[in-house]
């Protein structure tokens, strides 16, 4: 029973990789300067950079972000000064909307 679920553990975590990877890929196509998180060690999954702005991307296949990680992202960026010419850090949920397409929505 506990190789059983060591293996679904491992299909889950591919599967999320997979879906990071995706994100990952068409902000590229969209010219932004990307940088994946890997391995699930800190809160944001990727940190994107384009036209003056910067997002912390949270990538959730399902669109559902917690209660308690909106609450330590919202911590992590108020400890982050205003940037005078890249302006406030925003906090973006990456998820699959119908059709299986890649949606953005602003935490």
């Amino acid at each position: 029973m506990d190789k059983e679920r060591q293996i679904r553990g491992w299909k889950n975590y591919n599967e999320g990789e997979r879906f990071e990877l995706r994100v990952l890929y068409k902000l590229r196509r969209r010219n932004h300067l990307t940088i994946r998180s890997a391995g699930s060690r800190t809160p944001v999954d990727i940190i994107s950079f384009r036209r003056g702005s910067i997002w912390w991307i949270v990538v959730k296949k399902n669109g559902y972000l917690p209660p308690k990680e909106r609450t330590e992202l919202e911590k992590l960026r108020s400890a982050i000064p205003l940037h005078p010419e890249w302006g406030r850090v925003q906090i973006k949920l990456a998820y699959l909307g119908k059709g299986r397409r890649i949606r953005f929505k602003t935490i």
